[in-house]
Protein backbone atom coordinates (compact mmCIF):
# COMPACT_ATOMS: atom_id res chain seq x y z
CA UNK A 1 0.00 0.00 0.00
CA UNK A 2 1.49 3.46 -0.44
CA UNK A 3 2.63 5.47 2.71
CA UNK A 4 0.85 8.70 1.79
CA UNK A 5 -3.38 8.39 0.87
CA UNK A 6 -5.64 11.29 -0.33
CA UNK A 7 -7.97 12.54 2.47
CA UNK A 8 -10.68 10.70 0.36
CA UNK A 9 -8.70 7.21 0.10
CA UNK A 10 -8.35 7.36 3.58
CA UNK A 11 -11.76 7.97 4.47
CA UNK A 12 -13.00 5.58 2.07
CA UNK A 13 -10.64 3.24 3.91
CA UNK A 14 -11.28 3.77 7.27
CA UNK A 15 -15.46 3.07 6.10
CA UNK A 16 -14.72 -0.40 5.14
CA UNK A 17 -12.97 -1.05 8.41
CA UNK A 18 -15.85 0.20 10.14
CA UNK A 19 -18.41 -1.68 8.48
CA UNK A 20 -16.05 -4.58 8.56
CA UNK A 21 -15.84 -3.75 12.28
CA UNK A 22 -19.12 -3.37 12.80
CA UNK A 23 -20.11 -6.79 11.14
CA UNK A 24 -17.57 -8.95 13.17
CA UNK A 25 -19.51 -9.10 16.27
CA UNK A 26 -15.87 -8.91 17.89
CA UNK A 27 -14.88 -6.25 20.66
CA UNK A 28 -13.10 -3.13 20.04
CA UNK A 29 -9.76 -4.85 21.18
CA UNK A 30 -10.36 -8.26 19.25
CA UNK A 31 -11.31 -6.58 16.25
CA UNK A 32 -8.08 -4.19 16.36
CA UNK A 33 -5.45 -7.04 17.53
CA UNK A 34 -7.24 -9.07 15.05
CA UNK A 35 -6.70 -6.62 12.01
CA UNK A 36 -3.42 -4.58 13.27
CA UNK A 37 -4.80 -1.54 14.48
CA UNK A 38 -4.74 0.79 17.46
CA UNK A 39 -7.54 0.79 19.11
CA UNK A 40 -7.19 5.18 19.30
CA UNK A 41 -7.57 5.31 15.61
CA UNK A 42 -10.54 2.99 15.53
CA UNK A 43 -12.45 4.69 18.16
CA UNK A 44 -11.45 8.15 16.26
CA UNK A 45 -12.55 7.09 12.51
CA UNK A 46 -15.90 5.26 14.74
CA UNK A 47 -16.97 8.96 15.82
CA UNK A 48 -16.22 10.88 12.58
CA UNK A 49 -17.41 8.31 10.47
CA UNK A 50 -19.47 5.95 12.70
CA UNK A 51 -23.07 7.83 12.64
CA UNK A 52 -22.40 8.26 9.18
CA UNK A 53 -21.56 4.79 8.42
CA UNK A 54 -24.74 3.36 10.61
CA UNK A 55 -27.41 5.88 8.31
CA UNK A 56 -26.19 4.89 5.01
CA UNK A 57 -25.35 1.00 5.71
Amino acid sequence: MREHLSHQERRELWRERIAAFYDSGLSASQFCAEHGLKPYQLWYWLRRLGNEIAWHA
